[in-house]
């Protein structure tokens, strides 16, 4: 494994010496760093030549490179596919995918390579690390907490754009906390975010998966196990008369969406755990629960809720991150309710 490069003219050095040792006999590299001329210099250009032919691409080199400075640096006339060298001190696979979908060429100081061009013909293809060396601990990398909940949750419900104050006055939350936030998704490139502007577009499906990898249902909120004592059948006509704030959610929210197996399980939301326990007839267990009563980690949970049929319903995108992180087959039915959720954004997305 290559050193760190600690500056980018290391950074274009090293990798040029990687380059040069993967050539084939008869092919040349050289390269000039910062060449004159132009408004906008490239940081260096690379000359390939064989025999008579050569091939001159621009070199554009970051030291780091977060998913969102990509997806930006994409979005300029800078990369030019076929036509430009991105060197980096690492890319991870996706971002790999993401620059040869666009026909751009890169290489990263672990060996990870990309080269192709059309005259003279020339490709070579190399695998270097699957993950990154040299990764120093970041501040406000996590999604736990309330406000990262209540803002991944309107980034799901809500259609953008809209502005970070705008999102904090939404949320009756700190502007400074939304945007601490909303920095670790553009980061991570879950989000697309005007320079000093709105956000204009939500990965919600990746934002989801990205919150359960750190809330999950049993962990986040305070859960007591139950069991109704009419099965849930009963428990669903009990609900429709209950006078404390719930909120449904797991397989039987699933369920009065799409056509799924009937459920083992339900798991409910309630601003007081004990009285809606009474109202309901749920008796408390430690074994052979069939419903799972939480307090929960924010009183988002029982924001933006539907009523069907008398019942009352979390939203979708509370549904689909406490099924992914839910017990037994859990999982399974948030993927199929992710699917679903996929073909009618309409429908639930406001």
């Amino acid at each position: 494994m290559s050193n760190k490069p600690e500056s980018e003219t290391a950074l274009i050095s090293q990798v040029m010496q990687d380059l040069r040792r993967q050539l084939p006999e008869g092919w040349n590299l050289r390269f000039q760093r910062e060449p004159s001329g132009g408004a906008r210099r490239p940081d260096a250009v690379l000359e390939l030549r064989a025999g008579k032919e050569r091939a001159r691409i621009s070199v554009e080199a970051k030291l780091r490179l977060d998913p969102g400075q990509l997806r930006r640096l994409l979005s300029t006339a800078l990369l030019k596919p076929g036509r430009t060298l991105l060197v980096t001190g690492y890319l991870s696979r996706a971002a790999q995918s993401l620059l040869a979908e666009r026909g751009v060429n890169y290489a990263d100081a672990t060996g990870n390579v990309r080269l192709a061009l059309q005259s003279p013909p020339f490709f070579l293809r190399l695998e270097g690390a699957s993950k990154e060396p040299w990764r120093e601990p970041r501040p406000l990398r996590s999604l736990r907490g309330p406000v990262a909940g209540r803002v991944i949750r309107a980034l799901c419900d809500l259609r953008p754009p809209f502005r970070v104050r705008e999102l904090a006055q939404t949320l009756r939350t700190s502007a400074a906390m939304v945007s601490r936030v909303v920095d670790i998704l553009d980061r991570e490139g879950l989000v697309e975010r005007e320079p000093r502007g709105p956000i204009t577009a939500v990965d919600w499906e990746k934002l989801l998966r990205r919150w359960t990898e750190d809330y999950s249902f049993a962990r986040s909120n305070r859960v007591r196990q139950a069991v109704a004592l009419k099965g849930l059948p009963g428990f669903v006509d009990r609900l429709r008369k209950a006078k404390t704030t719930y909120a449904v959610t797991g397989s039987l929210a699933a369920q009065a969406i799409r056509s799924v197996a009937p459920p083992r399980l339900a798991m409910i939301y309630a601003m007081d755990m004990v009285q809606l326990s009474s109202e309901l007839d749920l008796e408390r267990t430690d074994t052979g629960a069939n419903v799972l009563v939480a307090e929960p980690f924010d009183p988002v949970v029982f924001e933006r809720t539907s009523r069907r049929d008398g019942v009352v319903y979390a939203a979708l995108s509370q549904v689909a991150a406490d099924l992914l992180t839910g017990p037994g087959r859990s999982p399974q039915e948030g993927e199929a309710l992710i699917e679903w959720m996929k073909i009618h954004e309409p429908a639930w997305r406001s």
